[in-house]
């Protein structure tokens, strides 16, 4: 596989697989209860409950992974137009805070790189396009470890705009960290088995 366009499918694929699910994980789905075998009414709200569940799972995916979507148009662009990347551009119309601002423009930093890497190396999957860009476990780990550090104190800095208009925000982002560093790692673990 040597095209952009293969590659960056195969990049925002397990993109959008890795956010799938981590929404599945973190988006709580509702329980069939022993009052709807007595009441068979109730069942009809739990048929409304999980297309609830469905739909935010759905835009839970949709919204993580814009990210890095942002980030593989910028690398794309970058190796296309044969120039530098430009973080700032990507951060123009955001109405973040400062300090959320700059964290995320780590974050930025460390997917564009890292597409980078995926878009520059051989491989016709997914793994075979991370060992090709990271070469063995521990140089991807690190990446990960990197990256997950980054999102971290991107959400502490998001967390004081979070915690006033989300409710339970504390209590999501720390479910979001700890599935998307199980779900990285088991990842890396399958990828150089």
């Amino acid at each position: 596989m040597d095209t952009l366009d293969e590659k960056r499918a195969l990049i925002l694929a397990e993109a959008r697989q890795f956010a799938h699910q981590l929404a599945s994980r973190v988006v709580p789905k509702p329980r069939v209860s022993f009052w709807m075998i007595l009441l068979p009414v109730l069942f009809v709200f739990y048929m409304n409950d999980i297309q609830k569940y469905k739909k935010a799972r759905r835009e839970f995916a949709e919204h993580y992974v814009r990210t890095l979507e942002r980030a593989v148009a910028e690398a794309e662009s970058v190796i296309r137009e044969g120039r530098v990347p430009e973080v700032s551009s990507m951060l123009q119309h955001s109405e973040l805070s400062e300090e959320a601002r700059a964290r995320l423009s780590e974050v930025y930093d460390s997917l564009v790189a890292h597409v980078l890497s995926l878009l520059k190396a051989e491989g016709s999957d997914w793994g075979s396009l991370v060992r090709g860009a990271y070469g063995n476990k521990t140089n991807y780990l690190l990446f990960l470890n990197r990256l997950n550090r980054l999102e971290k104190r991107l959400n502490e800095a998001l967390l004081p705009q979070l915690s006033a208009s989300t409710e339970g925000a504390v209590e999501i982002i720390r479910a979001v960290e700890m599935h998307s560093e199980e779900i990285r790692r088991a990842s890396a673990e399958s990828i150089f088995s």
